[in-house]
């Protein structure tokens, strides 16, 4: 009930009691202040001192897990917090191949999501955006990252792609690749000047434009069919002008992927 004392209006004992049992609704209502410190300052010091390599570990053997046809190891995890974590010596082993990245560092934000940046002198950085998109820019050396093969250079990468889902091949997207200096693919190829731009949509490769100076001068377009479940087995056709000599010839050629790669 109200009483009245000298113009101020004021609750009686038993009013006061009700108000304050509602205010602490639920399970808070039973535990007492010094109670509450407690368990804030024991949630604020496990997030503090938690041993975060133990959840970057996970993360990466879950990672590794994920993509049964790959492998993935490191020498050393360098340093980690909540939101990153720089590795050394990542390898990334695919069929007959294995790729090396020097220096990792990952990051959790909020644009992107995530971000991973390679070190391999120049710096490239492979990035996920909100609505399934991935990103990757910058330069890499090839001789750092493929140390087992006869490669060599200095590639620029521009690359998008847009999944419609995770686990499923991109649904379009979009690359750019120059080479900033000599590219050696082989003991006996090495392409100078080289240029790529190209357009994806599902399974449909346009090549809008390839180009290289060295050992002959190339200009031409194309596409080509994807095969996901087997790349190397995607077909081409290509069609422009190849100058050797002084002279420019036109020319068309179509096949698989895997008969342009040479070999050992």
């Amino acid at each position: 009930m109200f009483m009245i004392f000298r113009g101020k209006t004021s609750l009686s004992p038993s009013d006061a009691a009700s108000v304050s049992h509602r205010s602490r609704p639920g399970l808070l209502k039973k535990i007492p202040a010094w109670g509450l410190l407690f368990l804030f300052g024991l949630l604020l010091g496990t997030f503090m001192f938690f041993p975060t390599q133990i959840f970057w570990e996970r993360g990466f053997r879950e990672a590794d897990q994920r993509v049964p046809e790959m492998r993935m190891s490191r020498e050393s995890l360098l340093d980690s917090g909540w939101t990153g974590v720089r590795m050394q010596g990542v390898k990334i082993s695919h069929a007959d191949s294995t790729y090396v990245l020097p220096v990792v560092r990952a990051r959790l934000g909020l644009s992107p999501l995530i971000r991973i940046e390679v070190d391999t002198g120049p710096e490239m950085v492979l990035g996920v955006k909100r609505g399934r998109e991935v990103f990757l820019k910058g330069e890499a050396d090839l001789a750092q990252m493929i140390p087992d093969r006869d490669v060599e250079g200095l590639i620029r990468a521009d690359v998008l792609a847009v999944f419609d889902s995770w686990g499923q091949p991109p649904a379009m997207g979009r690359a750019e690749l120059e080479s900033s200096s000599p590219l050696a693919l082989s003991r006996d190829l090495r392409l100078d000047g080289f240029f790529l731009e190209a357009a994806l949509r599902e399974e449909q490769l346009e090549i809008l434009q390839l180009e290289f100076k060295e050992p002959a001068e190339l200009e031409c377009t194309g596409s080509v069919a994807l095969d996901w479940s087997s790349p190397l087995e995607s077909t081409y056709r290509v069609q422009g002008n190849i100058s050797l000599g002084g002279g420019s010839t036109p020319f068309e050629q179509q096949g698989r992927i895997k008969d342009l790669l040479p070999t050992d």
